[in-house]
């Protein structure tokens, strides 16, 4: 049997990095302790100032860009707290989020043994856009 060789965090954490996907890890009270740089992106920072932020902060920095119901930042509150509750249970499946400007993505969320939640976010315009094509495709037959 071939064993795997050993490999750094520092490996895995660069790996991680260069996916073209975001990826975020928070702990239990939702703040934020480690992200890659796509994820950063998405709040146009650098990973690093994004440490310690809540969920809901990171949130309602780039909720002008979600093509989504307007309703008060109280009300996204009490949601992003009942989500972030299903999460832990285990009860939350992947959501699609479409933004103002027509990107699509799709988030992912995996609840920690410690608590806390890996995020990963999907950029999935481009089946988004195929799948119109097809469907009006078959439309028209």
């Amino acid at each position: 049997m071939k064993h795997a060789p050993e490999i750094s965090r520092a490996f895995v954490l660069e790996a991680i990095d260069r996916l073209p996907l975001g990826f975020a890890v928070f702990d239990a009270e939702q703040r934020l302790v480690w992200c890659n740089d796509a994820f950063a992106a998405f709040q146009e920072e650098e990973p690093s100032s994004l440490i310690g932020e809540t969920a809901v902060s990171l949130v309602m920095r780039v909720l002008p860009r979600f093509r989504a119901p307007k309703v008060s930042k109280a009300q996204w509150q009490t949601w992003i707290d009942a989500y972030w509750s299903g999460i832990a249970r285990r009860k939350q499946p992947p959501m699609e989020i479409e933004l103002a400007d027509g990107t699509w993505f799709l988030m992912s969320t995996v609840p920690l043994p410690s608590g806390g939640i890996a995020v990963v976010r999907t950029d999935i315009t481009e089946q988004k856009h195929l799948a119109t094509l097809y469907r009006d495709a078959d439309s028209t037959r």
